[in-house]
């Protein structure tokens, strides 16, 4: 027999298609704190997916992905029994004060003086904002 490592979240019917189609799969039941790491695992693996298509971002198969990314979102307020309106009020509150994403603002890099506050949490975060010489 072939074996083909998969080591990931898979929906909740595929493995019942699986076995429908002659495979034997080597399944476990992931505890809750396991359940959201994969889930979001997931999410990065959907979003590079998203990223890698060609073609219009209005296509079918686009919409397809983003139901995938947008079931993916709403899984662990589901599996945490979170309160989605204290999701949906804590969301609100950041975009009051911070706004949305969709005006496609776009930073590439920003040159600041030596007063700038946010410099230290640049430094403590050089992998997200490694800072240029250049």
């Amino acid at each position: 027999m072939r074996k083909f490592k998969f080591e990931k979240l898979v929906r909740d019917n595929i493995v019942s298609d699986m076995v429908r189609l002659g495979a034997q799969p080597k399944t476990r039941k992931l505890n809750k704190n396991e359940h959201v790491k994969e889930l979001l695992r997931k999410l990065i693996e959907e979003s590079k997916e998203v990223l890698s298509m060609d073609g219009d971002v209005v296509s079918e198969e686009f919409f397809k992905e983003v139901g995938d990314l947008y079931d993916i979102i709403e899984t662990p307020i589901k599996v945490l029994n979170l309160d989605v309106n204290k999701v949906e009020e804590l969301q609100r509150a950041k975009t009051n004060k911070w706004g949305s994403f969709l005006n496609g603002d776009y930073v590439e890099f920003i040159e600041v003086d030596d007063n700038y506050p946010k410099i230290p949490y640049y430094l403590e975060n050089s992998d997200r904002y490694p800072e240029l010489t250049k």
